[in-house]
């Protein structure tokens, strides 16, 4: 590392610090020691080379980076030194504005290698030839002559001035603490000019013999030129369509008019272009920087957040002669595009299921640009859901087209479809937009439920269920899905009295049943849409009178090995004829039956007296049972008038 870079390294240290009196020793020892050293040549940070201070050379002053109140660097693209305000560059012959920044210092320091000027109030009197300081009003750099301090424009009015240092110096001055004090020579030092190793470009000094500051621009000296009016930047335009947005969101290619008063030519290599977004409509409020540089055809390009922001451009125009910077002119232009819409949102398909419990929906909606922006159909969002009844939801497909399954749980519930989508250019995002479906078929019905049978006499024992079937939407039955129900109770529709059956729509009438009621209770479905009833029933009171036998007696000759029989009257009363009746005979000791024993085997209408019935009274019992109907009556038996002989 070259000495003169190694002592570089400390001062900046030093200098960081900001102690004006170390870095006034940090100065004079680097002061004398490059006296010994190499030249260092085309640098970008400040140095002291033969007590004669070098600018920090900068293609043009944007390429510092975050500048302190007070820094100054020599622009190369404009040939002349250029101040920091805390805000802006400007020239160092502007008197019309102020430092803007809070972090200044009352003595001239080197942060990262860009030198400040101190930055205090207003000082009076006499002090050293070629010093200097940034005042914190408007009055602009203020130069001291010896006498008096006056800005810098003024201080080149005069003639001469002498009696100053013929080196740099730095450190305390009458009404400076840490002053910046520029040799005053009455012929410039020596400059190196060798191609290969660059040239001292940035190299200052004051005339003596005219007060000019002079400046080397790495060929020639010359004086920065205060007189005269500076530039005036106005008209300014930005390539782009902020009305509507139509083919592009680019906005590029600032364009401005350029007018100085002394007929000073435009320098047009160091125009800066500042682009920002502001709140306000004037460029302040909350500010966004965006691009500081050169180029004139930067490009800015607007998207979603940025809406109902002001886009802000400010140009700095540069003169040839004179007083080179115009002031920044800024112009403001509203960024404001509506968004898409999206409206009339639509699930295209059979909501009633009527053609099949599964369908495809298509959706289907309309855009809507205010400023006719074209629809990026490309970048379609689609959100199928499901909304229970109950509550809650659940989210199905996001294709343009949703398969969906009927089923019964599903019914009452919602079928919902948000869509968003995107503009080409302009305001790119549309809100969601949401359509919503009830899913909602009609349950089958079961209407005019019978119970079918004869009732009266009971010509059959078996019943059987009838029922009219309706679908609101007239989805065909699914007859093989027909449920029926039977039970018995004590009221009609009342608590079943034994278990339910569900053995198809007969049922078989037993003697139990009587003085009950035969309920049925008949379920439907339909093949499509809702599929299954609500149950509708149907009661029938059971009441058959039991079949009766009178008159019962032991007909024939009551001799052994004569056949006798059963003879007696039948009586039902809904006339159900009589079925097989039961028998069975007894031998008895007298004819009123005391003693009776029943005689094994004889069960039929007749018996045939055997030699075991004589002495004994011979009698038949009959139980009537009917065909149809209430089946066993009560028994009855009939006795012989004599023994058997």
């Amino acid at each position: 590392m070259k000495l003169t870079q190694q002592i570089h390294n400390v001062l900046n240290r030093a200098w960081s610090k900001g102690n004006g009196r170390r870095v006034t020793t940090a100065i004079l020892l680097w002061a004398g020691l490059t006296v010994a050293a190499m030249a260092v040549v085309n640098v970008r940070y400040f140095r002291v080379v033969n007590g004669i201070p070098h600018l920090p050379l900068m293609k043009s002053y944007t390429d510092v980076t975050s500048p302190k109140p007070g820094a100054i660097v020599f622009d190369s693209l404009i040939g002349a030194p250029y101040l920091y305000t805390g805000k802006a560059w400007i020239s160092m012959c502007t008197i019309a504005m102020p430092h803007y920044a809070a972090d200044s210092v009352k003595w001239f320091q080197v942060v990262n290698g860009i030198p400040c000027l101190p930055i205090q109030s207003k000082v009076t009197g006499a002090s050293i030839p070629g010093t200097f300081y940034f005042p914190t009003d408007s009055t602009g750099v203020q130069v001291n002559d010896g006498t008096a301090w006056s800005a810098l424009g003024t201080f080149m009015t005069k003639t001469n001035v002498s009696n100053g240092s013929k080196y740099t110096r730095m450190g305390a001055v009458t009404g400076i603490t840490g002053a910046f004090v520029i040799p005053i020579r009455s012929a410039p030092p020596t400059v190196t000019t060798n191609a290969a190793n660059g040239t001292d470009a940035g190299t200052i000094y004051i005339d003596s013999l005219t007060a000019d500051l002079k400046c080397y621009n790495g060929t020639t000296w010359q004086s920065l030129d205060c007189t005269g009016c500076p530039p005036n930047v106005a008209g300014i335009t930005v390539g782009g369509d902020f009305a509507k947005m139509l083919t592009s969101n680019d906005f590029k290619t600032v364009g401005y008019a350029y007018y100085d008063k002394d007929g000073s030519a435009e320098n047009t290599a160091p125009t800066l272009y500042r682009w920002f977004l502001s709140t306000a409509a004037d460029g302040t409020g909350t500010t966004t920087a965006l691009y500081q540089g050169t180029d004139k055809t930067h490009t800015f390009s607007y998207v979603d957040s940025l809406d109902g922001k002001y886009l802000n451009v400010g140009v700095t125009a540069f003169a040839n002669t004179g007083i080179s910077t115009s002031p920044e002119t800024v112009g403001h232009w509203l960024l404001s595009n509506c968004p898409p819409q999206v409206t009339g949102v639509t699930a295209n398909g059979d909501l009633t299921f009527g053609t099949g419990n599964t369908q495809t929906f298509t959706a289907g909606y309309s855009y809507y640009d205010k400023e006719g922006n074209a629809e990026n159909s490309s970048m379609v969002n689609y959100q199928w859901l499901l909304y229970f009844a109950s509550g809650g939801y659940m989210t199905l497909g996001t294709a343009a087209t949703q398969s969906f399954t009927y089923t019964d749980a599903a019914d009452s519930s919602y079928l919902a479809l948000m869509v968003n989508t995107k503009a080409s250019t302009g305001f790119a995002q549309s809100d969601t937009t949401m359509g919503v479906w009830l899913i909602h078929n009609c349950p089958p019905q079961v209407t005019g439920v019978t119970v079918n049978g004869d009732f009266a006499k009971m010509s059959s024992n078996n019943f059987t269920a009838g029922y009219a079937y309706y679908d609101k939407e007239s989805n065909p039955e699914n007859t093989t899905g027909v449920v029926y129900r039977w039970w018995l109770s004590a009221t009609a529709g009342g608590a079943a009295t034994g278990t339910p059956t569900t053995s198809g729509n007969t049922y078989t009438y037993a003697d139990a049943d009587d003085g009950k009621y035969i309920n049925v209770g008949v379920t439907v479905k339909a093949t499509i849409g809702f599929s299954t009833s609500t149950e509708t029933v149907a009661s029938a009171l059971v009441s058959n009178c039991p079949p009766q036998v009178g008159n019962v007696r032991v007909a024939g000759t009551l001799t052994s090995g004569n056949v006798v029989s059963a003879e007696y009257s039948y009586y039902d009363k809904e006339g159900n004829a009589e079925g097989t009746s039961t028998y069975q005979w007894y031998r008895a000791n007298s004819a009123s039956g005391a003693g009776q024993v029943a005689i094994s085997g004889a069960t039929s209408a007749t018996y045939t007296l055997t030699a075991a019935d004589k002495t004994f009274f011979v009698g038949v019992m009959v139980i009537p049972k009917t065909a149809k109907g209430y089946s066993t009556g009560t028994e009855k038996t009939g006795w012989s008038g004599t023994v058997v002989y």
